[in-house]
């Protein structure tokens, strides 16, 4: 019986199968060559034909390495091993790319922070929906570089308004940092040729209207009142 000679890193407890094309599957077992080295044993039985293609598989408790199909064949004398035949391709695993840190808002003031952001967006201060994203950035901003007591005003459908809230005005719902609680107009002459940033207080807060939509549950109960 004809005897194939496989060699695996490690060779440790793999076990190779050769699965002829016809069918016949031929387990391995460990054993030695002719030096004495370490190798794998597949006897080629006589329906496991000469010069055609196997596919050679592999065990291991901790290793995995996917099919590879190869030629049988066999040499003047009597030796025989396989020629790889078929190079399998994987797909890559793309690693994500590392989430970017958000750019600080310089400003430690509301003025300096409204202000920023109207210089960076260039909003369109003249028309109603380029006053309510004005106001949607500045109280995302105010939120995140000063503190989440600055929300929106909640407005009911009917009402003057962007996405649900006033289209020139924030809310701080506390004192903080100096800022006096209330409603503060953000938007001097909002929807007009002569509309400029601005940071205005107007009345004293009402907690029944603010919200703040990076604490969404809050942001529902506003609504609901």
């Amino acid at each position: 019986m004809i005897k194939a000679i496989l060699y695996s890193q490690p060779v440790d407890d793999a076990i190779p199968t050769i699965i002829h094309d016809n069918g016949t599957e031929l387990v391995g077992y460990p054993g030695t060559d002719v030096d004495g080295d370490p190798c794998l044993i597949v006897e080629i039985t006589p329906d496991a034909t000469i010069g055609h293609g196997v596919t050679i598989c592999w065990e291991h408790p901790n290793y995995y390495i996917e099919p590879q199909h190869c030629k049988l064949v066999q040499e003047t004398g009597g030796a025989c091993w396989l020629l790889h035949d078929v190079w399998r391709l994987v797909p890559k695993v793309v690693e994500p790319e590392p989430p970017t840190e958000p750019i600080p808002i310089p400003g430690t003031t509301p003025e300096e922070v409204i202000q920023y952001i109207f210089n960076s967006t260039h909003p369109d201060l003249s028309d109603h929906d380029g006053c309510g994203e004005f106001t949607a950035d500045c109280q995302k901003a105010l939120s995140d570089t000063l503190s989440a007591l600055y929300g929106h005003i909640a407005k009911e459908p009917g009402q003057n308004q962007y996405d649900g809230h006033a289209v020139d005005a924030i809310m701080l719902l506390m004192p903080f940092g100096g800022v006096d609680a209330g409603i503060y107009d953000i938007i001097k002459n909002s929807v007009s040729p002569e509309a400029e940033p601005a940071f205005n207080w107007v009345e004293p807060a009402n907690p029944s209207l603010w919200y703040n939509p990076a604490f969404e549950s809050v942001k529902l109960v506003a609504r609901k009142k």
